[in-house]
Order: structure tokens, then C-alpha cells, then sequence
């Protein structure tokens, strides 16, 4: 989990938008409970459409993300973040179903780590 949420904290879109740190623990939270923090993950569904990567980016919602992408936690993670600026997390299944809720605990403490080791409060 601290290597997503360092993900996370790395991750800038072009113009340099970033997740805010407020946001982490939703975001490892969502990782887990989606993909189970596999970056190779794939989940085809009823209509056919595939949810891919970490992030389980599915191929019809978001066609201009290509599989090389979806499957590679840096740029899946930068997607990840311009789809939460555009819409929240709503565009997830596990924050509408609230499955994410589980993780907080183990996302919430591998954020303090991570923000320990960058000099945060310990």
C-alpha cells in the first residue's frame, strides 16, 4: 500500500495537478478495494467493456486511455488523477458501493508512513 499511495503523491497531470493529500487515503483506499493494488488487473464486464489496471479504467468510459497506460501505474495513476478532478470519486464502483470503506485503516497508515518519510510529521 505505501508504494500507491507514493504513487499517488508523485503523480502530476501535464499542467501539474496533483491529487490533494486529503485525498490519499480515499485514493489507496479505492486502488485496494478495485484492484487489489494489481497493476495488471483486468475485469471484463457484462457488456463486454474492460476494467484495467490499478485503477480499473474501463475501455469504453475512457477509449483515449490505452491499454499500455491503464496497465502502467505511473500513467494509469496520472489518469486516475484528471478523471477525480473532472468528476470525484464517483466514477469509481467501490466508492458508490462504499467496499473501498474497509481499506481506509491499512491506506490511512501507509499515507503516515509516507508522509514521515517525507520529512512530515511521524
Amino acid at each position: 500500500m505505501t508504494t500507491t499511495i507514493r504513487l499517488i503523491r508523485d503523480a502530476r497531470t501535464s499542467n501539474g495537478y496533483t491529487l490533494p493529500s486529503s485525498q490519499w487515503s480515499t485514493a489507496g483506499a479505492i486502488a485496494k478495494a478495485e484492484s487489489c493494488l494489481n497493476p495488471n488487473a483486468t475485469h471484463t464486464n457484462k457488456d463486454g467493456s474492460k476494467d484495467r489496471g490499478l485503477w480499473q479504467l474501463n475501455n469504453q468510459i475512457y477509449p483515449l486511455i490505452g491499454d499500455s497506460c491503464a496497465y502502467d501505474r505511473v500513467c494509469g495513476t496520472r489518469q486516475m488523477v484528471i478523471i477525480y478532478r473532472d468528476g470525484g470519486w464517483s466514477r469509481w464502483s467501490a466508492y458508490n458501493n462504499q467496499s473501498y470503506k474497509q481499506f481506509l485503516s491499512e491506506a490511512s497508515n501507509a499515507v503516515s508512513t509516507v508522509q514521515c518519510e517525507s520529512g512530515g510529521a511521524c
